[in-house]
């Protein structure tokens, strides 16, 4: 369905929902069924909240519990830093250095990013979204003033089970048992490596398991929820950011094995994933068939004994369940 139109029809259906209470929430139960049978299955804890956005719907497991967010908290970094475009304070197509001490990996690889190039910002923005690129990322926090100024944004427009307390190199510091944590903008990645690599294995497992503890750069699935549902109506952001951001996670490049993966082929998804340690996430917007709505999705998952796969295929089945309850047909 055309978003505008989508849009259009959330107070027609959300009265259809308020005068038939019974059918209303008939989908919710039996999806939460489901849900807990896929969580004991993923290995871990499996956190998941959803939101039908035009009915108001939601089904829920561990909805209030604390999870890592790993590089999802790039969703809520690009949403201040579009926050602060529509305020004047910073311009998408301004040059912002990359400094030598920025330079982090994603995944396996060095980020193929030249120390000391000036990148206009939408292009950092992009990276960060669309490849979970963790350089784009640290340089962003450096831009705003840290990442306190995200983590103030949010707690000023009410979200504050979403905590962002750490770049991506204190974050990968903090999991891996690196003390005390390096300097933000002194320590690349061939500096945090060797770091890393003086800490022994015994205390880096340990610091992994703790690290699922820590409140710090986590959420609950509930806020993230109503994060992406504020976005989507257009509540946080301008018309033109907020298509921005969505036009962006729609080119998402690293959920093909998550909330997508088992929905049917072409199904319209924006979303933005996280990976850490025993920790796997998707959250994002999932668009129902024949008109019948727009889907929020959040599947995290933390603590998870099982390799990678086993995770995803959690978060793949637990979007499908939820396409399932409220697109199918009466």
């Amino acid at each position: 369905m055309d978003r505008a139109l989508s849009m259009a029809l959330v107070p027609a259906l959300a009265l259809c929902a308020l005068s038939f209470p019974a059918l209303a929430t008939e989908p919710a139960a039996g999806l939460e069924a489901r849900l807990r049978t896929i969580g004991a299955e993923s290995g871990g804890t499996l956190g998941v909240k959803v939101v039908h956005l035009e009915s108001g719907r939601t089904a829920g497991l561990e909805a209030r519990g604390r999870f890592p967010m790993a590089s999802v908290y790039k969703l809520p970094i690009a949403v201040v830093v579009l926050a602060q475009v529509d305020a004047g304070k910073l311009k998408l197509d301004q040059e912002v250095e990359v400094r030598p001490g920025e330079v982090r990996r994603t995944g396996p690889r060095v980020d193929p990013w030249k120390p000391g190039a000036r990148v206009p910002l939408a292009k950092l923005v992009d990276a960060m979204v669309t490849e979970s690129n963790n350089t784009a990322c640290d340089v962003l926090l450096r831009l705003l003033g840290g990442a306190p100024v995200v983590d103030g944004w949010l707690a000023a427009h009410g979200f504050s089970e979403i905590d962002v307390s750490w770049t991506e190199l204190e974050m990968a510091a903090v999991e891996s048992g690196v003390a005390p944590l390096p300097r933000n903008g002194e320590c690349d990645s061939a500096c945090l490596d060797a770091l890393v690599a003086k800490v022994p294995k015994a205390k880096r497992e340990e610091a992994e398991r703790a690290f699922e503890r820590n409140p710090g750069n986590t959420t609950s699935p509930e806020d993230l929820a109503r994060l992406l549902a504020d976005l989507w109506q257009g509540e946080l952001l301008s018309a033109r950011s907020t298509e921005t951001l969505l036009a962006m996670m729609r080119r998402n490049t690293t959920g093909d094995r998550r909330i997508r993966a088992l929905l049917p082929k072409g199904t319209p998804v924006w979303d933005k994933t996280g990976t850490s340690g025993r920790c796997t996430n998707d959250a994002g917007l999932v668009e129902l068939p024949d008109g019948k709505g727009t889907l929020v999705v959040v599947a995290l998952v933390k603590g998870s004994s099982s390799p990678s796969e086993a995770r995803e295929r959690a978060i793949a089945r637990a979007a499908r369940a939820a396409y399932d309850a409220f697109g199918a047909r009466p």
